[in-house]
């Protein structure tokens, strides 16, 4: 993640999201807003899930040591990404929480969720238009392991 995060910043000033893809339906106004955090000061963005992880990342610049050391796929990886981000003195957006997809039950809520949004075309994505107006870059990411 770490080295497609600084080739996406090699490629220009852009803001760079990495987000699970085990949280398909994340609100686009979530994603839209924690792109624009630069632009108000912060230094990174974290949108956390139900489960203490996390769901969506923006970090400013690529931030090695904001990754080394945590504890993937426990209950702690929110907060510890979190603590680490402030010992490296960044200041930090913390986006609403959602929800990610791991396990049946969760499936069930997601089966339920889609039932209630309008299809739409097999060629466009539903971040395709908020992440175009402001310009930003998305990586998606596998769920840690």
């Amino acid at each position: 993640m770490l080295a497609a995060v600084a080739w996406l910043f090699q490629k220009g000033p852009e803001p760079v999201l990495v987000l699970g893809t085990d949280a398909p339906i994340l609100p686009p106004e979530s994603i839209r807003i924690a792109a624009l955090m630069p632009e108000r000061g912060y230094e990174s963005s974290i949108a956390g899930s139900s489960d203490e992880g996390y769901v969506m990342l923006g970090p400013h610049e690529p931030h090695e040591a904001l990754s080394r050391g945590i504890p993937w796929s426990t209950d702690a990886v929110y907060r510890e990404t979190v603590d680490k981000a402030h010992t490296l003195g960044l200041m930090v957006h913390k986006g609403e929480l959602h929800y990610d997809v791991d396990s049946p039950e969760d499936l069930v809520h997601l089966k339920k969720e889609l039932e209630g949004i309008p299809k739409r075309p097999a060629h466009g994505g539903v971040l395709e238009e908020p992440l175009n107006a402001i310009g930003a870059r998305t990586l998606t990411s596998a769920p840690h392991t």
